[in-house]
């Protein structure tokens, strides 16, 4: 799972589960229609609190929002992007069978084998039924190791020119369910032709696979450039280390270049292409341990950076790799940017000696120099942790996360990104600081709605989109909504 043992000291206010986010209008307003295959539409309802308005909820799209749901299946999402051809909506996650699963919340990894699913809906939030060849808009991607199916999951999407998909994930072994990092034997990687169907030439029936010689596969991203397929993520190497790496993959064939491998003890959460240059950022673990001693060593938020070739730009920071502590705890990169001064800027979150997680955005320099970074902290009062980030406007960096201790809600703040690379006073600055009411709240009432992902649509409207589930049932499934970006 992803986080699994991070944030020693916050453990006991947050729960790590795949994020996260309410996204829900008041009972007096259009709400999210939930769809359900073989059973009624319904309607759920849930408050709506704000004391800023950083976005106001797009009544239009689909009734006020789409939930997609299958009986006795269980739908995690986990990625989104926006078709170039016509502003479709691309969700890629992972799905299992739930009959006769207890709910629990939040939901625990089980010992069922997941499949990679895509699922794609129209611009208006419709389900594209044609999609997938099998009339329910979604795509099941099964990754056979041998001859037996492995456990696999969708943790990457990107959209190509023509309408089509690629989507990068992990895969597990023969006799294992990835429970844990280390169970995934390595990524997978797979396009789909705007139809949903499979692109048989590339690869072996439309996927590439990539081992990892230690296990603990995991994309952070994948990047279309030119005819390359570009995959940032995670490995262990054969000592069982992690090791942040880049891969290279032919967009047409599917064949993989050897991957670059960044230092040991480096893992990835994030990336992000800019003209000439590759970053991927996550953590690289430091020489400390943890606050109690008996805690293994803490994590500090770090990022790596490739030249076009996909080799380490050893003119950034110390051979390629930038670190950073923001606090006495565990810290990590889970989303980056680009800026409008040349910096990248790396939203981070990190615990603090109190417990709570702190949200940071860490404005890099070109030159990886940290004497000439610079970062700004939104405060809460609540532990709140970044999954998403989107750019809007120019040089606003909106972020979201959940709440509370639960998870079962949605905070998004702003933060406002400046030109001037050498005054840190405007490079990065918290757009509302004053404390709580610098977050625009969404708050779930009878289930949970979490947030996994963000995306811009070509109207600059922003899609969230994430798993959705209900107290009364075992069914996991997916949430879009849309809102207007002020």
């Amino acid at each position: 799972m992803r986080f699994q043992g991070m944030f020693q000291s916050a453990r006991a206010r947050v729960t790590f589960s795949w994020a996260f986010i309410a996204l829900l209008m008041s009972c007096g307003q259009k709400s999210v229609i939930t769809q359900r295959v073989g059973e009624p539409n319904y309607v759920c309802c849930a408050p709506y609190d704000a004391t800023v308005a950083f976005l106001s909820h797009d009544e239009s799209f689909a009734d006020g929002g789409v939930r997609t749901a299958i009986a006795n299946k269980d739908i995690k999402p986990n990625a989104m992007a926006v078709s170039p051809v016509d502003d479709a909506i691309i969700v890629a996650g992972s799905i299992s069978n739930s009959s006769g699963r207890a709910f629990i919340f939040p939901p625990a990894e089980t010992s069922q084998r997941r499949d990679m699913v895509v699922v794609r809906y129209k611009a208006d939030g419709t389900a594209d039924a044609a999609f997938g060849g099998a009339s329910t808009g979604m795509a099941e991607i099964k990754v056979r190791v041998g001859n037996t199916d492995v456990d696999s999951r969708a943790y990457q999407v990107a959209t190509l020119p023509d309408g089509g998909v690629v989507v990068a994930g992990s895969y597990g072994n023969v006799t294992t369910v990835g429970n844990g990092a280390g169970d995934y034997a390595g990524m997978i990687v797979a396009r789909l032709a705007a139809d949903g169907r499979a692109v048989s030439t590339f690869g072996s029936g439309g996927m590439t696979q990539i081992p990892c010689a230690g296990g603990g596969a995991y994309p952070a991203g994948v990047i279309i450039s030119g005819n390359k397929i570009l995959v940032g993520g995670t490995c262990n190497d054969s000592s069982g280390a992690s090791r942040m790496v880049l891969q290279s993959i032919d967009a047409s064939s599917g064949v993989a270049a050897n991957p670059v491998m960044a230092a040991t003890g480096t893992g990835a959460y994030a990336m992000l292409a800019v003209p000439g240059k590759i970053y991927v950022a996550g953590y690289q673990v430091s020489s400390t341990s943890g606050a109690l001693g008996s805690q293994p060593a803490l994590k500090t938020p770090a990022i790596v950076r490739f030249n076009e070739d996909g080799t380490l730009d050893s003119a950034f920071g110390s051979g390629g790799l930038v670190a950073k502590s923001f606090g006495n705890g565990d810290g990590l990169v889970t989303a980056l940017s680009k800026s409008l001064d040349g910096r990248v800027a790396a939203v981070v979150s990190s615990s603090s000696d109190s417990g709570r997680l702190q949200t940071i955005v860490w404005a890099v320099s070109g030159s990886g120099a940290t004497a000439n970074d610079c970062s700004a902290e939104a405060q809460h009062s609540e532990s709140i942790v970044p999954y998403a980030a989107q750019r809007v406007a120019g040089n606003q960096l909106l972020v979201g996360g959940p709440v509370d201790a639960n998870g079962s809600g949605l905070a998004v703040t702003a933060f406002m990104l400046g030109t001037n690379s050498t005054d840190c006073s405007s490079a990065v600055v918290w757009k509302t600081a004053a404390g709580d009411r610098g977050f625009q709240t969404f708050s779930a009432d009878g289930q949970y709605e979490f947030v996994r992902a963000f995306a811009l649509t070509s109207e600059k409207k922003l899609l969230v989109a994430g798993p959705s589930y209900q107290k009364s049932s075992s069914d996991r499934a997916i949430s879009v909504v849309r809102f207007k970006v002020k």
